[in-house]
């Protein structure tokens, strides 16, 4: 307990002062780390706030955190998702970073007797991978991805959303991710991660952020409210009934979306997946035809590469109206609602 006895003005400010300095230390002795200076923060200035600050790593290739690639190198020299004798994956992660299992934070749900996958999972399932990744409530965040290819980047933009959705507001993103922070001259470590229990908790959802299947549907039909179709152009128009990895019920578009596929808003070709910066985001935003500033659902295949789609728009370029469509194409089509293709699945 502290006890301040002030006798003059000339004392006041001193003991102000003191104060102060006090409470800008924590607990373990660390300065407690300055507000985030926005959702997109370069490697140099994690490098600097490292220990101010708690840093996730989401990663479907978990291996790839703890391994070192075969080659040795632990970045591609020949770009994001190039194949060949010379490309070596990105291996190891930043120090002091916890994995986040990209399998963990999506859930099934059944719809109509369909079976889908990719929603937000349940605020206690969340509350508990948050709390054993550390992450404490209000406490400044940083996530960072693999950084290799523009999909990666969706993930850490999810994973932005899904914090975010539950009520953690002080939240950025690291551009590049890892593959960035290695090509900026910065060292990786390998091995397992650790972290102390967090006390984060998930709050009921803040639902203004959320598109249910009826909300879009009337948007689709009033056209007040945009729909933004993240997708590759091939999916949105529906020209192949069968593409790599994606069910062909899902081929074509909601009608009335406009197209504005994920590679516009990420680098996918190397040498490192990183975010556009917002200048080019509004030109390829008004390019494809989407307003960047007006209300807006975005949505894809799952709602995982939409998360970019929404970061994008919402915490980049500030539109306050931007919601994600959870299920997205899968949902939709499950439902058998209308779609725009030129060929039938």
């Amino acid at each position: 307990m502290i006890s301040l006895r002030l006798t003059s003005r000339r004392t006041d400010r001193t003991c102000l002062l003191a104060l102060c300095s006090f409470l800008m230390v924590s607990s373990t002795g660390g300065v407690l780390a300055e507000t985030l200076p926005g959702p997109l923060v370069d490697p140099a200035w994690l490098d600097e706030h490292r220990d101010q600050v708690t840093l996730l790593d989401v990663r479907a290739d978990v291996n790839s955190f703890s391994k070192r690639s075969k080659g040795g190198s632990a970045v591609n020299p020949c770009g994001a998702g190039v194949k060949g004798k010379e490309a070596e994956p990105v291996s190891g992660h930043i120090d002091g970073a916890t994995l986040v299992r990209w399998s963990l934070l999506t859930a099934p749900r059944e719809i109509d007797g369909v079976k889908t996958d990719g929603w937000l999972p349940p605020p206690e399932d969340f509350e508990r991978l948050m709390q054993k990744s550390g992450v404490n409530q209000g406490a400044p965040l940083v996530i960072t991805y693999k950084g290799e290819r523009a999909v990666e980047a969706a993930m850490a933009a999810r994973l932005y959303y899904t914090l975010k959705y539950f009520g953690h507001d002080d939240l950025a993103i690291l551009n590049g991710g890892t593959a960035g922070w290695i090509q900026s001259g910065r060292d990786v470590e390998y091995g397992r991660s650790s972290s102390q229990r967090g006390d984060f908790e998930a709050g009921p959802g803040r639902l203004e952020l959320l598109a249910s299947a009826e909300e879009v549907r009337v948007m689709g039909a009033d056209g007040e409210t945009q729909l933004v179709d993240v997708r590759g152009p091939a999916g949105y128009l529906g020209v192949a009934a069968k593409l790599p990895g994606v069910d062909p019920r899902w081929s074509g578009h909601i009608p009335g979306a406009k197209n504005l596929p994920m590679t516009l808003l990420g680098n996918d070709v190397g040498p490192v997946a990183s975010v556009f910066d917002t200048d080019t985001l509004r030109k390829t935003h008004a390019l494809m035809g989407v307003d960047a500033d007006a209300p807006a659902t975005v949505y894809c295949n799952t709602g995982v590469m939409a998360s970019l789609g929404w970061y994008a728009m919402s915490e980049l370029l500030g539109n306050p109206d931007v919601r994600l469509y959870d299920g997205s194409m899968q949902d939709w089509a499950s439902r058998k609602l209308p779609i725009d293709a030129m060929q039938s699945p």
